[in-house]
């Protein structure tokens, strides 16, 4: 709770400035790579990209799918950035890291985060970079979801 404080109150007293624009350079994975790993349909693909001025090289790149399907109705694809720091990406991740459970023998070390009744998130790093795929589901899916989700290739 008092991690969780802290982080609020940082955003408080060192607001974010921020450049923020629409882009794909997020959007990492293909249509057909999304629609083989879930099955349906997607039928909208959108990314954004915030360049953070707190810390020098840092950027947040985000990508929506809107996937038509039985199970699951978007996946989005966080890609979190801070330059030439590998641990602030873990530091920034410490108040989300309460309901978190590994994924055993998982060469990135990833987590599972089940976020509310129709929110997964699959979360690991590489280096600098924080990846986060975040599910909206059926919750009755979910143990085919979780399988799913895994054979999408790891970015970056």
């Amino acid at each position: 709770m008092k991690k969780l404080f802290a982080f609020f109150f940082a955003l408080i007293i060192f607001p974010v400035s921020a450049q923020t624009g629409e882009t794909t350079e997020g959007c990492l994975y293909s249509k057909d790579e999304i629609e083989a790993a879930f099955g349906g349909e997607v039928t909208k693909i959108y990314g954004t990209k915030i360049s953070d001025a707190r810390w020098v090289g840092s950027k947040i790149l985000f990508c929506h799918y809107v996937v038509r399907s039985s199970s699951m109705s978007s996946l989005s694809l966080v890609l979190s950035t801070s330059g030439k720091n590998t641990e602030l990406p873990k530091k920034l991740l410490d108040p989300w890291m309460m309901g978190t459970k590994p994924i055993p023998s998982d060469p990135d070390g990833a987590l599972w985060r089940i976020a509310g009744p129709s929110s997964l998130h699959l979360i690991y790093f590489r280096g600098n970079t924080q990846t986060k795929i975040d599910i909206t589901h059926d919750q009755s899916q979910l143990t085919d979801l979780k399988r799913q989700a895994l054979l999408l290739r790891r970015v970056p």
